[in-house]
């Protein structure tokens, strides 16, 4: 037997091209040996940024229950739609059973899901399938592509490098652009665009990421600067189309792409700046038609670098001034909220008792979140947090937050001493793992994550910079200055 319900609502996709609702029909059989009772299709909005706080409600979510390993999805829906499989689990991030596909209203298909294939059958097969395989066609391009491109010389080997990835990705993109096209695949209008704004999307990403590790790593001169300039306008890779144009918007991969173009040419340009200090927030600040795409890429890089965002209340502010979209609006301003809240969790301590962070009123805390096989956690904890509690200890209360589900593994890092010590408090998010309420409390994405909150709970600062992620000495003397008020 086999029973279908939903959970959710669907939004209509005000970018898709306005089409008829159909009913749209996505059986499912997992033949991996394994007995799986349910299954859920994950059909992204627009909204949707990734493993984000502002990614919250940004997908509707299908669930299928079979004892056969037989899956059926009927959703009655307009356009396209990304969408994936998953177990049913809460975190959507994790047990995937399918990457992220498309699917268009009217579809009836079939998906086929062995140890080491995925085949698609019936109306809407011919896109799924280009999707899935777009991953490994690229591979395949870029590497037999390279072989094809001959190397110009130039006076630095790191320009030849950047000028020899220009032409390849230029090469790779016009091929999928030509493929993504091609009459002989029947895809809809509306398919071409998922298609273009995902598969390109994940082209720039690559090019504009390879790019940004090659500035960073590298320093070059203003003139080697203006060829490298040069060569992206000989190649069609700039300005063609993409890049902050909203009719693409629902792709993550080409929301992240934007991102690295524009960090791009924020490292080509920071030496003419009229400051310094001008971040790559007041980069972005400056550029124009802010569309709804740009509105959707600022916020997610707020909210994924806010901690290092020096002037976090005036820059969001000032943003949120330029920002139409409530949805965009209403995550960045939910962010200041929170930040400035005075704070309050639960959490499991070694005992297994509970306790409570307003048990500590009267002193400044030092909160630090880290998670088993954090290399950076453990630098953090040995070349600043151990000082600082060996220091402040006695006016300071220093408690240690593991992100973690199994206590046995918890306690094991605990006695390792490399996380943290046993002499400070410490606290584990138990079974609830990431999705746990001080999570989102602290607005927390990665780790270390360092907090200090004042007598009052609230947080005087979140920098991992300011609060020592470099530098012991910058630890002290905050925790210095906050004592002497």
């Amino acid at each position: 037997m086999i029973c279908i319900f939903s959970i959710g609502y669907i939004q209509v996709n005000t970018a898709n091209i306005l089409t008829p609702k159909k009913t749209t029909t996505i059986s499912v059989h997992i033949n991996n040996g394994e007995n799986i009772h349910e299954l859920q299709l994950i059909l992204f909005k627009d909204e949707y940024a990734g493993a984000l706080s502002v990614s919250k409600e940004a997908f509707d979510r299908y669930v299928s229950k079979s004892d056969s390993n037989y899956f059926v999805f009927n959703l009655d829906m307009e356009g396209c739609k990304y969408f994936q499989l998953n177990l049913n689990v809460k975190d959507i991030n994790n047990d995937i059973v399918m990457k992220r596909n498309l699917m268009e209203a009217g579809d009836l298909t079939h998906i086929e899901i062995s140890d080491k294939t995925t085949s698609f059958e019936g109306r809407g097969a011919i896109k799924m399938d280009f999707m899935q395989s777009s991953e490994k066609e690229l591979e395949k391009l870029k590497d037999s592509v390279m072989q094809t491109i001959f190397p110009s010389y130039f006076s630095s080997k790191n320009i030849e490098f950047l000028d020899r990835d220009f032409k390849k990705w230029e090469i790779v993109k016009r091929i999928m652009k030509d493929k993504i096209m091609c009459k002989k695949n029947q895809f809809s209008n509306n398919v071409k665009r998922y298609l273009s704004a995902e598969i390109i999307g994940k082209i720039d990403y690559s090019l504009y990421y390879g790019a940004n590790g090659t500035l960073t790593s590298s320093k070059f001169t203003d003139l080697q600067k203006d060829t490298i300039r040069e060569l992206l306008k000989l190649s069609s890779l700039i300005d063609d189309g993409y890049v902050n144009n909203e009719e693409y918007l629902m792709s993550q991969s080409r929301i992240e792409a934007d991102f690295q173009y524009y960090r791009f040419h924020y490292r080509l340009d920071k030496s003419n700046f009229a400051s310094s200090s001008q971040m790559m927030i007041d980069y972005l600040n400056l550029i124009n038609p802010k569309t709804v795409s740009w509105e959707k890429m600022m916020t997610t890089h707020i909210i994924s670098t806010y901690h290092q965002i020096e002037n976090l209340d005036w820059q969001v502010n000032s943003v949120l001034k330029t920002i139409k979209t409530p949805w965009y609006a209403t995550q960045l301003e939910e962010l200041i909220h929170s930040l400035n809240d005075q704070k309050e969790f639960e959490l499991f301590n070694m005992k297994g008792d509970t306790v409570r962070l307003s048990s500590f009123d009267g002193k400044p805390i030092f909160i630090d979140f880290w998670f088993v096989g954090c290399l950076a956690c453990t630098q953090y904890f040995s070349k600043s947090v151990s000082k600082a509690e060996a220091e402040f200890g006695e006016d300071v209360v220093f408690i240690s937050i593991c992100i973690e589900k199994e206590k046995d593994r918890w306690l094991k890092a605990i006695k390792g001493g490399k996380y943290t010590s046993s002499e400070v408090i410490n606290l584990y998010t138990g079974k609830s793992y990431w999705k746990h309420p001080v999570i989102s409390e602290f607005a927390v994405s990665s780790a270390p994550r360092p907090f200090l909150l004042d007598k009052d709970r609230k947080i005087i600062s979140l920098n991992p910079n300011e609060l020592g992620r470099g530098n012991y000495e910058i630890l002290r003397k905050k925790l210095a200055e906050v004592l002497n008020k």
